[in-house]
């Protein structure tokens, strides 16, 4: 079965009935994709004599989706914000804003709906026009404010090189910045939204949901087990944002787990069973991910509910089968594991080998 065809056989008549229209989409899915997606980015500028030119930018990533990056560019033209489609060698298409007026209809869209880009926009727009933009260029005391600020901003992932500036500590080292740490600007306090609706949920499982089944080791049965789950994950966020999904879940007495760490978005809906009673929920509000989560629900969730997933050959299928979604987005998992391969060989003696050398469901990998 290619993909095409088991994502059109899997799509559900809920799905179909209730699937959200991509002309005019409500503004809280929008705002779903940019919690999940928008980051405030400085390009430094090294100039002579040790000045620093900060260089701010918004850049809002698709995570290699097409039709999330399609869904983007469609709303940053309907609200007139200049922007740059950036496709890097190698990496995925993401949008470049620069002008301080694409900043402000940003805030302007987000302010009071968000949990999260309503922060580092607010900076934008509040303390770095008021404060810092003004000067020409900063000194090196200055510059390591503005680093500890931004570090602060990106509750800490600065440092892990994909937030942008440089690690404030670094920095400090690199310039030999006094002993003395400056006390960091303020980041506006911006109004944050109340609530979580479905649309706004959807927003976020299209932006940032990857649907894998969780393998591993065990001592019992066939060696192996294996359980799907649906996974959303973003560090360096507000804690509203972190904890939206498994409020929004509570409210719709859903199964999630979300992990204790309040600057991450780290849910997952674990379990064919929790599976299906999320996505008829929630599926008919997706547009980017929609097929790939009805493919989940309308192929492979039976399978498990129905235990057929408890011998070493429908095991073995139903891993071939997960490769259209194990093998998209930009977590590609290119050195997974437990592939169809793996126990092809584990299992040589004990399965039938499924010829896929004419699949278009074979992994590039």
């Amino acid at each position: 079965m290619s993909e095409a065809e088991g994502f059109n056989r899997a799509i559900t008549p809920e799905f179909n009935l209730l699937a959200m229209s991509t002309e005019g989409l409500p503004d809280d899915y929008y705002l779903g994709l940019l919690d999940s997606l928008l980051r405030v980015r400085f390009h430094i500028r090294t100039e002579p004599e040790l000045q620093f030119r900060p260089q701010p930018s918004v850049r809002i990533g698709g995570h290699g989706n097409d039709q999330v990056i399609a869904l983007i560019g469609e709303l940053l033209e309907k609200h007139k914000i200049d922007f740059e489609l950036v496709a890097p060698d190698g990496g995925h298409e993401y949008f470049s804003i620069y002008r301080h007026a694409g900043f402000e209809k940003l805030y302007n869209f987000v302010e009071g709906r968000s949990a999260n880009a309503v922060r580092e926009l607010g900076f934008l727009v509040g303390t770095y026009r008021d404060e810092i933009a003004p000067r020409d260029s900063l000194s090196v005391d200055e510059m390591y404010r503005l680093a500890r600020t931004v570090n602060e901003l990106h509750y800490g992932t600065t440092s892990s090189g994909r937030a942008s500036l440089t690690d404030p500590e670094q920095f400090r080292d690199k310039y030999d910045v006094s002993d003395v740490q400056p006390e960091t600007h303020v980041i506006p306090n911006t109004g944050f939204r109340d609530g979580y609706p479905v649309e706004y949920i959807g927003g976020i499982i299209d932006a940032l949901a990857t649907f894998r089944p969780s393998i591993s080791r065990s001592s019992y049965g066939m060696g192996y087990v294996m359980t799907p789950q649906i996974r959303l994950y973003r560090g360096g966020v507000h804690p509203a944002f972190g904890l939206s999904v498994q409020q929004f879940c509570e409210q719709q007495n859903l199964p999630c787990t979300t992990t204790d760490e309040m600057q991450y978005l780290n849910t997952i809906i674990d379990g064919a069973a929790a599976i299906d009673e999320f996505a008829p929920v929630v599926g008919p509000y997706l547009v980017a991910k929609r097929d790939e989560l009805a493919y989940l629900h309308g192929e492979l969730v039976p399978r498990f509910l129905n235990e057929s997933h408890h011998t070493k050959q429908n095991f073995y299928e139903i891993v071939i089968d997960f490769e259209p979604l194990a093998t998209r987005g930009s977590r590609r998992q290119r050195n997974r594991k437990y592939t169809p391969e793996h126990f092809e060989d584990v299992w040589s003696e004990d399965i039938t080998p499924v010829d896929r050398t004419s699949s278009s469901d074979e992994s590039a990998d």
